[in-house]
């Protein structure tokens, strides 16, 4: 846990404490497990972690205040094959495979056949696995077939009944419930994506998940005894979910919604929860002011944080009071909920703020980022690195230092000088 929660301005050791207080759940256990598996980010583990817990709790669960389901929609982003975006991915599905294979649907749709499946499962969860998404985004915007889609994603995501006619077929579904766990290169989603994508409201119901870099290599070990127990006990812990939401309710208790007949679970926040959450929100409000591309994302995450409450919550089960059909979210957990949702807000804001600029400025911003990383950087270097021409060197050099983001030293040696780059001291502060 000590990996995954660190002290920050937002959140100081006393916070961290009060986090950590609640034990580790599912999914600070699935993090070790899949992280001894794979040498991925340990964001990806964690953020797969939080979309089987989705997948499983399904519909069962339900948020009160923004009336809604806890489903998430979660993209591993980063380079190719070196990510391990489709390793992270194969271990998440092969855990609910033994342990919910149920949930499962199959990855390559239309709107037709997706439709027709929701439409067979009507109210079940419904978990869609789908390694690389870029040409699935450009297919949607591009193909006819594919007409309408985005609007049916957005629909499938917010819960919404749905009556379409495709294809001389009618399908109706009262209540759908779509998990979705994804990756994809970060550059090719970024060139599929527009900003009507954002402005619609698409793209900021995902979790996009972009560390800054993969961190170090780790020796990689095969899935034997240890790991194999510690599936077998992240399994369990998975069906103890089940028993959680299945306990028929009890009577003589007084819960704070009245039932009616309603099998599912409300999850609703105690007085100290609600004052931070509403003081959350708050700060996302104030900050969304004249930016368009954060009021959306703001609009989202401040949901978000409510969908990952309940999650937790269920994660944290025996730690919540239960008043009949009504779960009792603490302040610890309304908590751990912000801190995660704070994590996704910077991924998603990082990731959103690159779409619709040129493939000229990323490869500046790309350039840059390189030469903080490795102050010095000789011309040499960046050349290969980046697979640039002498003249297009000379343009990026150029371009960045009449920005004042780039500085060019001399560096004397026994040959020849050689020229070394340093980002601008002006630009860091």
């Amino acid at each position: 846990m000590d990996k995954i929660y660190t002290p920050t301005t937002l959140f100081p050791p006393s916070s961290i404490a009060l986090i950590k207080s609640l034990r580790r759940g599912f999914i600070e256990d699935y993090t070790v497990y899949a992280s001894r598996l794979t040498d991925a980010p340990w964001i990806f583990h964690s953020s797969c972690a939080f979309g089987i817990l989705s997948g499983i709790i399904g519909r069962r669960a339900w948020e009160p205040m923004f009336r809604t389901a806890p489903n998430l929609w979660i993209l591993l982003l980063g380079p190719t094959s070196i990510y391990r975006k489709s390793t992270c991915l194969r271990i998440a599905r092969r855990l609910i495979l033994s342990s919910h294979k149920d949930r499962l649907v199959p990855s390559d749709f239309t709107p037709q056949s997706l439709l027709a499946e929701f439409a067979k499962r009507d109210g079940k969860s419904c978990v869609f696995f789908r390694d690389e998404v870029s040409g699935f985004f450009s297919s949607i915007a591009n193909l006819r077939f594919m007409t309408g889609m985005k609007e049916l994603l957005i629909n499938l995501f917010d819960g919404d009944p749905i009556s379409r006619k495709l294809r001389s077929e009618d399908f109706t579904v009262d209540r759908p419930y779509f998990v979705w766990l994804g990756g994809a290169v970060t550059e090719k989603l970024i060139d599929a994506v527009t900003e009507a994508d954002i402005l619609s409201g698409l793209m900021v119901r995902f979790i996009l998940v972009n560390p800054k870099g993969r961190g170090p290599t780790r020796p990689l070990r095969y899935e034997v005894t240890q790991a194999d127990e510690d599936r077998e006990i992240l399994e369990l812990k998975l069906k103890s979910l089940d028993k959680f939401f299945d306990t028929p309710l009890q009577s003589g208790l007084e819960g704070i919604i009245d039932p009616i007949d309603d099998p599912r679970l409300y999850f609703v926040l105690d007085g100290e929860a609600l004052t931070a959450f509403n003081s959350y929100a708050g700060q996302l409000e104030r900050e969304s002011v004249k930016d368009s591309t954060k009021e959306k994302i703001h609009a989202r995450i401040i949901p978000l944080t409510l969908k990952l409450a309940v999650i937790l919550a269920a994660d944290h089960s025996t730690q919540v009071k239960r008043l009949l059909n009504t779960v009792i979210v603490p302040y610890p957990i309304l908590l751990k909920a912000i801190y995660w949702s704070e994590i996704f807000r910077e991924h998603l804001t990082r990731t959103l703020i690159d779409v619709g600029q040129t493939p000229g400025e990323r490869r500046y911003e790309s350039f840059l980022e390189f030469v903080e990383k490795n102050p010095g950087s000789t011309r040499g270097t960046l050349m290969r690195r980046f697979h640039l021409k002498a003249r297009e060197m000379d343009e990026v050099i150029s371009t960045l230092q009449q920005r004042g983001l780039l500085e060019v030293r001399i560096k004397r040696t026994k040959t020849r000088p050689a020229e070394t780059l340093w980002v601008s001291k002006s630009s860091e502060t």
